[in-house]
């Protein structure tokens, strides 16, 4: 378990070096922001696989503890268009930065896109 917590944090701090973010998509009170890292597009057939980053401009509270931004591994299937939570880190700081404030690494439901959506953008996005 404490190797993959380790093997978890340094790939997250490497990653963090290298992260192209990229705006994709905005609230419209402009409270959250929706980036993807190019960089990061994994494509095998029409399933796409690619690193976001939710910056927030109010923290948001888990186990009392605010923090402002998410890096987000999902998945999308271009073509069926629906997308997966693979992994997200969240993070007392904007933009990905300060400390790790929690962590999920069990995939989620894949779930349709709705149309319309900024989950859309952000496919239309990673699929092109």
């Amino acid at each position: 378990m404490k190797r993959l917590l380790a093997t978890t944090l340094l790939s997250l701090a490497c990653f963090a070096a290298h992260a192209e973010w990229v705006l994709v998509s905005e609230s419209l009170n402009r409270e959250f922001k929706f980036y993807a890292d190019p960089t990061t597009k994994k494509r095998t057939g029409n399933v796409v696989r690619v690193w976001q980053l939710h910056d927030y401009a109010k923290p948001h509270v888990v186990n009392i503890k605010p923090y402002y931004s998410d890096k987000i591994y999902m998945r999308y299937d271009c073509v069926e268009k629906t997308s997966q939570t693979l992994q997200i880190h969240s993070f007392v700081g904007r933009m990905g930065s300060g400390e790790m404030e929690g962590a999920a690494n069990k995939p989620g439901d894949e779930l349709s896109v709705p149309p319309n959506s900024i989950t859309e953008q952000l496919l239309n996005f990673v699929c092109k």
